[in-house]
């Protein structure tokens, strides 16, 4: 006896007994991870009827499961028919595998439908699997176990043998459904196929170098930062070699391995004997998933074992490099403490100052720059005894305890205040610092105790230059106006003392016009004595009190 569910009332049909329906929208994945695995939900993009006919629903309607108990929403499942098309059903979904899954990867293959129909002892259905590899349909499963049009029923059937067979090249997947006589019809509210794959991710790996290149002079070194990144599965040991290197030039890492996700320096040595010219150093780094390289172009420089000419200017892609108008605050007596001023930019002791000093400014939104000497000598520095007498000179008016050097030295092969100066740099970068400040960078105007020339003093400063922008920092040239034009291409700004006071401040206009900040000084007078002329240069233009304690801070803007 047929059930009175085919007699309720429903909207006009039609009866396919050899058709096709196609899904409206392309067919959609979900995916949950699991450790080691993914499962992926396909659920049909069309319907092919060979034998019997439908309701005429979309194929979409399957492929959301929103019928439960009674519930009976015509236009949420679709009804195939035996009865009504009055010969047994026969036909098969359409499922698509996204290509990032591999049918190699298949661990399990079920099949998922929301049932509404006759018990197995009025009608059976069956639902199978196509096997490409054999071209058959293998059975996976029946509506055996569901009531007798009672309430909907999710069944669940597990795929055997080969499961990538399932798949076709294209990775098409099939799902065959039949009855075995035309006594009923049934309703299908939903039909999917979970695929769970394996998902065992390849640990890899990248290496990356900053800077990418630097000049070094023979009997001196240069460094960059080697960076690792986990690109896939977990961090892995990855050790780190350097090869290409031309002859009188070695190359070490501090350290030598690193968790990949870690840094480590590179220092590129130059003895006396290296020749100039430009190398490609290729960086290699190792691990247990195989390696990686990145490239470092090192310019060896003319000279006789030492620094004889300026350099060429280094770039600095990564640096923060302050704006043309930046907010400023110069403290040296002390290391300043929170709650800062409301600035952009503090500029403080190198050596006072600790990498958790600096971080707290960090976390207040405040760039951080690293002040340290690099044209004295000063009695009270903990490297102090590293200098040898040999290049220190005259003391420095009204400052007790601090000598000029002789900056010529870091033309001689194994300079000594070359190796302290780019320790300093190295502190600087350790702590956190965002620029440097080079004090004391014109001891050629001075009463040195040495001849220096302007050339000496050029070719100090660009190294030094160099070596900041080596480490990743920007770097602010000092005073030093009668240079402005040989240095500007080597530094990302200018701080000069007191333009204003000695009328002096014309060269700096050099700066604004390439787009680099120029902050100046002033210890003496009023604000309305220099800050409309600082405004109208765009200088940054501050008041302090000589003794940069933060006792006096009056800015122009």
């Amino acid at each position: 006896m047929l059930h009175a569910h085919l007699l309720r009332s429903r909207p006009a049909f039609t009866i396919f007994v050899v058709g096709l329906l196609v899904a409206g929208s392309a067919a959609f994945t979900t995916a949950a991870q699991a450790t080691g695995s993914t499962t992926t939900t396909l659920v049909p993009d069309s319907l092919t009827t060979t034998a019997g006919g439908t309701g005429g629903q979309p194929v979409s309607a399957m492929g959301v499961q929103d019928q439960s108990g009674t519930a009976n929403d015509w236009n949420k499942y679709v009804e195939f028919w035996g009865h009504s098309a009055g010969t047994a059903y026969a036909g098969y979904a359409g499922f698509t595998l996204p290509s990032s899954v591999a049918p190699s990867s298949i661990t399990s293959l079920q099949v998922q439908v929301n049932y509404l129909g006759p018990a197995t002892a009025t009608q059976i259905w069956t639902w199978s699997l196509y096997d490409w590899a054999t071209s058959s349909w293998v059975s996976v499963g029946t509506n055996a176990g569901a009531p007798d049009w009672g309430v909907w029923t999710l069944l669940s059937f597990n795929a055997t043998g080969t499961l990538a067979d399932y798949v076709s090249s294209t990775g098409a997947l099939r799902l065959h459904l039949a009855s075995n006589n035309s006594s009923d019809n049934a309703d299908i509210d939903y039909e999917a196929i979970e695929v769970t794959s394996n998902t065992t991710v390849a640990d890899d790996f990248s290496v990356s170098v900053s800077p990418a290149s630097g000049p070094v002079a023979p009997g001196n070194s240069a460094a960059t930062t080697v960076s690792t990144a986990v690109t896939s599965g977990s961090a892995q040991s990855v050790s780190l070699a350097a090869s290409g290197a031309p002859a009188g030039v070695s190359v070490s890492f501090d350290p030598s391995s690193v968790t990949a996700g870690g840094s480590s320096t590179a220092t590129i040595t130059a003895t006396a004997s290296a020749a100039p010219g430009t190398y490609p150093i290729t960086i290699t780094g190792t691990a247990p998933s195989g390696s990686h390289t990145a490239s470092y172009s090192l310019t060896v420089t003319p000279g006789s074992g030492g620094i004889t000419q300026m350099p060429p200017p280094l770039p600095c892609p990564g640096c923060w490099v302050p704006p043309l108008q930046t907010s400023w605050n110069w403290v040296l007596a002390q290391v300043p403490a929170p709650p800062y001023r409301n600035v952009s930019m503090y500029d403080i002791d190198g050596f006072n100052a600790t990498a958790s000093d600096v971080a707290s400014m960090h976390a207040a939104g405040i760039k951080v720059v690293c002040y340290i000497s690099a044209g004295t000598y000063e009695n009270w520095r903990p490297d102090a005894s590293q200098f040898p007498s040999s290049i220190m000179g005259n003391g420095v008016v009204g400052w007790p305890g601090e000598k000029w050097l002789d900056i010529r030295d870091i033309q001689k092969p194994d300079s000594v205040l070359l190796s302290i100066m780019t320790a300093r740099l190295d502190m600087c970068r350790s702590k956190g610092f965002d620029g440097v400040e080079l004090d004391n960078v014109d001891g050629y105007t001075n009463n040195t105790g040495f001849p220096l020339t302007a050339n000496d003093q050029a070719i100090y400063n660009s190294v030094l230059a160099n070596a900041a922008h080596q480490r990743g920092m920007s770097v602010l040239l000092k005073n030093d106006l009668g240079q402005v034009s040989t240095l500007l291409p080597y530094f990302d700004g200018a701080l000069n003392e007191q333009c204003n006071q000695y009328s002096e401040c014309g060269p700096l206009s050099q700066f604004i016009q390439a787009g680099k900040a120029v902050f100046n000084a002033e210890y003496s007078g009023s604000t309305s004595s220099f800050c409309p002329a600082d405004n109208a240069a765009n200088f940054n233009g501050v008041l302090y009190s000589i003794n940069l304690d933060d006792s006096v801070f009056q800015p122009c803007r």
